[in-house]
């Protein structure tokens, strides 16, 4: 085989080895309009538009907090900061990963693999026919 028949080769293995992770990276995530009442977060149902979960920039948290849809009309908010050294977890569909050392959650916000020990932060949510309410106080 020659070189250019070789790097052409390695290339093709290379795209086709991280496809899924350029495709689940370039996924957008969405951002939720909110409003506070209380000691609440508000979010309106339609803003989910049928997407299983959504991103939060709460004022006067450290992280946003990342909602999720998991059934008829139940929901769990997680705030996105990894237990192990605080920095910032990626969303996305199944799971929440810390990009600095590689903890993993489950999109429940359980530890699937270390350095963390510790869950993420859980929120206690609510909701009546139109909103959901996240409780930041408890």
């Amino acid at each position: 085989m020659n070189r250019k028949k070789f790097l052409k080769s390695l290339g093709l293995v290379a795209a086709v080895g991280i496809s899924p992770a350029i495709l689940e990276s370039c996924a957008a995530v969405m951002y939720l309009n909110y409003s506070t009442k209380e000691d609440k977060i508000v979010v309106r149902k339609t803003d989910f538009n049928g997407n299983q979960f959504g991103l939060i920039n709460a004022a006067n948290l450290p992280a946003p907090i990342y909602l999720r849809n998991t059934g008829a009309d139940t929901y769990i908010a997680l705030l996105t900061l990894c237990t192990h050294k605080g920095c910032l977890v990626d969303a996305y569909y199944d799971r929440l990963s810390c990009p600095c050392h590689g903890s993993e959650y489950s999109y429940s916000g359980e530890v699937l693999s270390p350095p963390a020990v510790n869950a993420l932060t859980k929120f206690n949510v609510t909701t009546d026919t139109d909103n959901i309410y996240i409780d930041l106080k408890g």
